[in-house]
């Protein structure tokens, strides 16, 4: 959760794999000394969750404008694009 949410903030990504957790076939109900920690938890996964699908979003928004501006930019042909004339 920590890697995911540090991830989110920086921009970075996740620098490893998240650890992998399977439920238990005995689990049980959460003690009740456990729920508050886990009710914030599960707040915070949802905050995560959010901020992913609005930095998709953001990253979809990227890409769809770098496509726009090389379909209108790129010139056909292999001619050079700027001449230099310092020379």
């Amino acid at each position: 959760m920590i890697r995911a949410e540090r991830a989110l903030t920086t921009g970075l990504g996740l620098a490893q794999a998240p650890d992998e957790w399977r439920v238990p076939d005995d689990y049980g109900p959460i003690p009740v000394a456990l729920r508050t920690r886990a009710q914030e938890l599960l707040a915070r996964q949802g905050e995560a969750l959010q901020g992913m699908a609005t930095q998709l979003g953001v990253n979809a928004q990227h890409q769809s404008l770098v496509r726009d501006v090389e379909r209108v930019t790129t010139r056909s042909g292999d001619g050079p694009v700027y001449v230099d004339v310092a020379f």
